[in-house]
């Protein structure tokens, strides 16, 4: 799932209420064409979070302060590869 939010404060939770919604709806909604139409799918457990950050440093050019951000982006979609 791209644009993946987190809960904002000290939440115990993975994603914020909207982004867990969306990902339960999903989940709704292929578990019904698995049963009704036998189209095989599959949920990945890899989420890449939306960065601001990120945004940001597209437009305005990487500074030395962004690149732990490209850092970790880079290592979730690694993670998301070796999930396939």
């Amino acid at each position: 799932m791209n644009r993946a939010k987190t809960p904002g404060g000290s939440s115990y939770k993975r994603y914020s209420n909207e982004t867990q919604r969306y990902l339960d709806d999903s989940a709704e909604v292929l578990n019904t064409l698995s049963r009704d139409e036998g189209i095989k799918t599959r949920i990945f457990d890899t989420t890449i979070p939306d960065r601001v950050a990120i945004k940001r440093a597209i437009q305005q050019g990487l500074t030395p302060d962004m690149q732990p951000y490209f850092r970790n982006l880079w290592l979730e979609l690694a993670s998301f590869l070796q999930e396939k």
